[in-house]
């Protein structure tokens, strides 16, 4: 009986170990912000909203049963990067016989050395789905993103790239609009130094209980659903802890990290799986979609159910992380499979 209990014994001290690894981060996440928000905050919060408004209300499903609405979504980034002093180009692409289009955008950096920050979102839905969640919030992010960056400068360069299929049966496969970029940037040459992958990113809880998670990592995270969770495999740690490093230490926003053994199914279904593939350091910045959000990929994912208040200041600190990594030798030489 004692050999038997001390081998439970050892084999929890293990898992607990393990998690331990797999989750803790610099610093402390700090807590959500209770008084008013700053006036940078609310700007953003409401250019967020008027984006979300506009793809999951205004035009619903985007997906390739919904080709029109595909389109519409398309033109509206796109005016929405041209307002803002750039100019987005759009990349065509075949996937199982549908065509596709990512567009993008590129921020030219002062000392790159030929090394380039990449951005992503996916602008398509789930089949039925409005997609309010996933991916307006994701592409809203990145709109206002690209917004606060165009005005900064940056050594190395930063390509903003919105994504087509990139929801339902293409996302995390080689029909994804991710991998046609990617392989592209590879035939091109390009020496991604991070790649940021924002999906679902809209909904931030404070009830008790309002955080999901696979067990037993679900024991190493709050049970509180309002924090941004910055997610890879094992082989992007120091990005990910950078991320967390940066955001933490803004304040206002919780901020949690998750480095995992790159098997688990769940770190392929968003567009940084791609860069991996390649070999680029590419994390995912999200909510946790299904895990905190159930109406994830339903026609019940409206932009009604999402925070845009909380997105405004998660957009102000995600603006320092990448700020961070455009610097000239950060995460330098991280470029690992």
């Amino acid at each position: 009986m004692k050999v038997f209990i001390a081998l439970i014994l050892v084999v929890l001290g293990a898992v607990a170990l393990t998690i331990f690894y797999f989750s803790h981060m610099p610093g402390q996440s700090p807590a959500p912000t209770t008084s008013a928000i700053s006036e940078e905050d609310r700007g953003a919060s409401e250019r967020i909203g008027e984006i979300c408004e506009a793809l999951a209300h205004g035009i619903g499903q985007r997906s390739t049963t919904k080709s029109a609405n595909v389109v519409a979504a398309r033109e509206l980034i796109q005016q929405k990067l041209h307002k803002a002093g750039m100019r987005p180009v759009e990349r065509a692409f075949s996937s199982r016989g549908n065509p596709g289009v990512n567009v993008e955008v590129e921020l030219e950096g002062s000392a790159s050395n030929g090394e380039v920050i990449v951005l992503g979102a996916h602008y398509d839905t789930e089949p039925y789905s409005p997609g309010a969640d996933d991916n307006a919030s994701g592409c809203a992010m990145l709109l206002e993103l690209a917004r606060a960056l165009n005005d900064k400068p940056h050594a190395r360069t930063i390509d903003i790239v919105f994504f087509d299929f990139g929801s339902a049966r293409f996302a995390g496969t080689a029909d994804a609009g991710s991998h046609f970029w990617a392989d592209e940037a590879k035939r091109a040459g390009k020496k991604v130094a991070a790649m940021l992958s924002f999906d679902s990113i809209g909904r931030f809880l404070d009830v008790p209980g309002s955080q999901n998670g696979p067990f037993p990592l679900s024991l190493a995270y709050p049970k509180q659903g309002n924090f941004v969770l910055f997610a890879g495999d094992l082989g992007v740690r120091q990005l990910v802890q950078t991320c967390v490093e940066v955001t933490r230490s803004a304040g206002g926003m919780p901020c949690e990290g998750a480095t995992l053994p790159g098997f688990l199914p769940w770190l392929d279904k968003s567009d940084h799986y791609a860069f991996r593939q390649n070999g680029w350091p590419a994390v995912v910045v999200t909510d946790t979609g299904p895990l905190r959000n159930s109406e994830h990929g339903l026609a019940t994912d409206t932009p009604d159910r999402l925070s845009y208040d909380r997105m405004g200041i998660a957009s102000v600190r995600l603006l320092k992380v990448v700020e961070r990594l455009a610097q000239a030798g950060v995460l330098s030489g991280v470029t690992v499979n």
